[in-house]
């Protein structure tokens, strides 16, 4: 791949399509409150509950194209120049940040005075898990008998996809998918460490 990705492009395309929580209520206030959609405007009555469908604006063709049903984390590299920094770039990583999606069209952790008070901590979280996790090891599919990595890899994305909304968004029976930690090439072996299933 062309740019570098890290854990927020990750996190970030991982939670455009699978948000934990699909639909965000949210009430209107005392007074109605005017909503424009495709340059109609429309008028909510006061005290009313709206639910923002997340998994339609995250794959909506108007904000994410191309591709917008595909996980694609390098969609999140916004490249910039040297010039935006008062040091010179040392590295790749400094010639990229992340980009920023226009208003009301990512919400995984809501949005404007009721955003999630957990939002940093679980970004913070996220990378460290994520370095944690993958620094010497890579996960792999456990294969069934004669089935062949692409064939796994088809039925992981299968299992994934089989998702539904209980508290928050879940895959109904991930059971089905066993997975291994598999040291990477180059790195030693680790005391304790195994690769056997889960």
């Amino acid at each position: 791949m062309k740019n570098s990705l890290t854990s927020p492009h990750l996190q970030h395309e991982t939670f455009r399509l699978y948000p934990p929580v699909t639909g965000i209520p949210k009430y209107t206030a005392q007074t109605p409150q005017p909503l424009t959609i495709s340059s109609r405007k429309h008028l909510i009555p006061p005290h009313t509950m709206v639910i923002p469908q997340v998994l339609a604006l995250h794959t909506h063709p108007a904000h994410w194209t191309p591709d917008p049903l595909e996980w694609r984390p390098s969609r999140w590299i916004s490249p910039h120049s040297p010039r935006e920094h008062d040091r010179q770039p040392t590295t790749k990583l400094d010639h990229e940040t992340l980009k920023e999606p226009q208003r009301g069209t990512f919400l995984p952790w809501s949005d404007g005075a009721h955003v999630c008070p957990g939002r940093k901590f679980s970004q913070v979280k996220f990378v460290a898990v994520m370095a944690a996790l993958f620094r010497t090891h890579r996960v792999r599919p456990v294969l069934r008998a004669g089935e062949t990595e692409a064939r796994a890899r088809e039925r992981v994305r299968g299992v994934v996809e089989d998702s539904a909304v209980r508290m928050t968004l879940q895959m109904k029976d991930p059971g089905r998918v066993r997975v291994r930690w598999v040291l990477k090439e180059g790195v030693g072996r680790m005391s304790g460490g195994s690769n056997d299933p889960c």
